[in-house]
């Protein structure tokens, strides 16, 4: 199942039960997971999301790791979808309307908080809303 994001994203939704997986983030010089370690986790409270394609002009700050045995550390991810691997899962970028946004491919509000999620939500809020 796939979802439109901003009509040039897609985001893919492979119904598994969920767990805690890690990203690898990819933006560590960056404005939105700069602070982050180099190998960070999030909860997937049923299905592993990932985008499998991203805006043109974005950059990738995070992604899951490259190979399926590396994603989950706790979990019952069953059939081990290779699209997964290498998977984006935060990104930033510029709108076409000079603004700025950041899109995650997991749901940072889920009933399950993970390590970190409530600041890289507030460094989101804050990065969108500042000026050049």
């Amino acid at each position: 199942m796939s979802h439109n994001l901003h009509n040039e994203s897609q985001v893919r939704l492979d119904a598994e039960d969920g767990g805690i997986a890690t990203w690898t983030n990819t933006g560590a010089d960056g404005p939105i997971t700069g602070g982050y370690a180099a190998t960070d986790y999030l909860y997937l409270p049923t299905d592993i999301t990932y985008f499998t394609s991203t805006p043109v002009g974005s950059t990738i700050d995070g992604r899951y790791p490259a190979d399926t045995s590396d994603i989950f550390v706790a979990g019952l991810w069953t059939d081990r979808y290779d699209s997964a691997t290498g998977g984006p899962v935060v990104v930033h970028g510029p709108t076409t309307a000079g603004s700025r946004y950041v899109a995650y491919a997991t749901d940072p509000f889920s009933r399950g908080d993970a390590e970190r999620a409530w600041t890289l939500i507030a460094q989101a809020a804050l990065w969108t809303s500042a000026g050049d």
